[in-house]
């Protein structure tokens, strides 16, 4: 399946998905997730350190229709035993979006789904949660969603790769990736802000990548 057939199969599932948002049911006081990673915070100001290398040179893969263009797909790991712990101490896949606007964005309605025609809805965002400008954060793929709305309830294939699709509060496409085949603990990673991914052994949640 190609990323345009993911765009019209995910539209049709947030028309009916989005519908909670209109009369509040939605929302709820802002919930902020605890990342560790070597007992650091893993979500921080995109101006904090950054860092990774051995990367291999991959292609651009992300666009589409585009309404919210400044929140952005960053980094993806389909496989995950040490690189990053959640806050229940689990090694979970994660995927990571970085805000790369001027202002704070809510959350709250927004979509992520997977893409190889699932004939699922896609994972809403179902409470407040605040990022902020140049700020990134992490998504888990660990189908935990009692852990909190930055758990998806969707996990992410390492064997057969992945189409991962954000989608804004109006089911419009803002961002997908495809996502290669990856070893255990690899990355994808994009470059810094612009089109270019590498898969790298050295991934940086919470921070731009090098």
């Amino acid at each position: 399946m190609n990323i345009e057939t993911v765009y019209a199969c995910t539209l049709v599932f947030m028309v009916a998905a989005c519908s909670g948002a209109e009369d509040g049911s939605m929302s709820s006081p802002q919930s902020q997730v605890d990342m560790s990673m070597g007992g650091e915070m893993a979500m921080v100001d995109a101006a904090g350190a950054a860092g990774g290398d051995g990367g291999m040179a991959g292609e651009s893969n992300s666009g589409g229709p585009s309404e919210s263009p400044d929140i952005l797909i960053s980094e993806v790991m389909t496989s995950n035993e040490v690189s990053l712990l959640d806050e229940a101490g689990e090694a979970d896949d994660w995927f990571e979006i970085v805000n790369l606007s001027e202002e704070v964005v809510d959350l709250v309605g927004w979509g992520l789904t997977i893409g190889h025609d699932t004939g699922e809805a896609p994972y809403i965002v179902p409470e407040t949660v605040l990022l902020e400008a140049g700020e990134y954060i992490i998504i888990w793929a660990d189908k935990d969603e009692e852990q909190g709305p930055l758990h998806a309830d969707f996990k992410l294939s390492r064997g057969d790769g992945e189409i991962l699709t954000l989608l804004n509060p109006e089911g419009a496409v803002v961002d997908a990736v495809d996502v290669p085949v990856m070893e255990t603990d690899e990355s994808y990673a994009r470059v810094g802000t612009t089109d270019d991914w590498i898969v790298t052994t050295e991934p940086t949640p919470g921070v731009e990548n090098d």
